[in-house]
């Protein structure tokens, strides 16, 4: 344990600030998702960027994991079958995450 506590990570050994990884209110999605009616004329891009919010903001996805997922695998889970998403992280594909 104390091993542990001594390590530190790469950011702080370069004097790197980390920056708090709070995750996002449900407040702050729906001004989110709001705004995305303001910028976004086109509907089904609307519609894309929303689902694309609400994922993130649900399962705690990078957006590098979101850009994963496919259109058939979306549909797929609509119709009741599992999703499954390669979790990437340092650029290897590691863990996967089912839903």
């Amino acid at each position: 344990m104390e091993e542990l506590r001594q390590k530190k990570s790469r950011a702080e050994k370069k004097g790197k600030k980390k920056m708090p990884r709070n995750g996002a209110t449900e407040k702050e999605l729906l001004m989110a998702l709001g705004f995305v009616d303001q910028i976004q004329k086109k509907p089904l891009k609307a519609a894309q960027d929303k689902i694309a919010l609400i994922i993130l903001y649900l399962t705690g996805l990078r957006v590098s994991n979101l850009r994963l997922i496919s259109v058939g695998s979306l549909k797929a889970f609509s119709e009741g079958k599992d999703l499954t998403i390669p979790l990437i992280k340092n650029k290897q594909s590691q863990f996967y995450l089912s839903l």
